[in-house]
């Protein structure tokens, strides 16, 4: 359930970033030389009163997308610990015999903290800035397709450039992590 709430909270974030733009066009069109100081002061007023609402739907919608996440991937990893120890108490004694006890702690350290860091990081940043795309694609379709159709066209390029990145990125955690794991056995052999 915290996870539904979760993802309604993402969206609800992305897609209210792409409407700070419309406070902006008329912070931007307030400045006209031809409109006189009452119009200029009403439409900043305006733009500022934008600003605020669209900030507070911001604010409110990453801290309850956070929080969500949070407690809904801390239930994960109780329930996968749980699971993790009840396997360790099933193994034979010959098992631990060729596998270190500090290696065993360190890998499900790092394992769990990479299955929180997947859950609250990745699955927020992923439904927030999909989120976000699809909309601002909506939005500048209905205020000008023609324009919107010639600016959209690069975003092949940019979905195949960020999956590359991803790949890159994803590699050089996973390298991380085992090295972490095989240094932190290492240090406990010197004590």
């Amino acid at each position: 359930m915290l996870m539904f709430f979760g993802s309604i909270f993402s969206v609800t974030n992305g897609v209210s970033i792409i409407f700070y733009a419309a406070p902006l066009g008329d912070l931007i069109n307030a400045f006209n030389p031809a409109s006189d100081t009452e119009n200029l002061i009403a439409n900043i007023g305006h733009a500022a009163y934008g600003f605020f609402l669209n900030g507070l739907l911001v604010f409110f919608s990453c801290c309850l997308m956070t929080i969500s996440w949070t407690i809904s991937s801390q239930r994960q990893l109780v329930r996968i610990r749980k699971i993790y120890y009840q396997t360790l108490l099933k193994q034979e004694l010959q098992w631990y015999d060729k596998n270190r006890p500090e290696e065993i702690c360190s890998n499900m350290y790092i394992q769990t903290q990479r299955a929180q860091n997947t859950l609250v990081e990745s699955v927020t940043s992923m439904l927030t800035c999909l989120s976000m795309g699809i909309s601002s694609i909506i939005v500048s379709f209905v205020k000008g397709w023609k324009l919107a159709l010639v600016l959209n066209a690069y975003i092949p390029i940019i979905v195949v450039l960020n999956y590359l990145r991803s790949q890159i990125n994803l590699k050089a955690k996973i390298l991380s992590a085992d090295m972490n794991a095989k240094m932190s056995g290492d240090v406990f052999e010197v004590f």
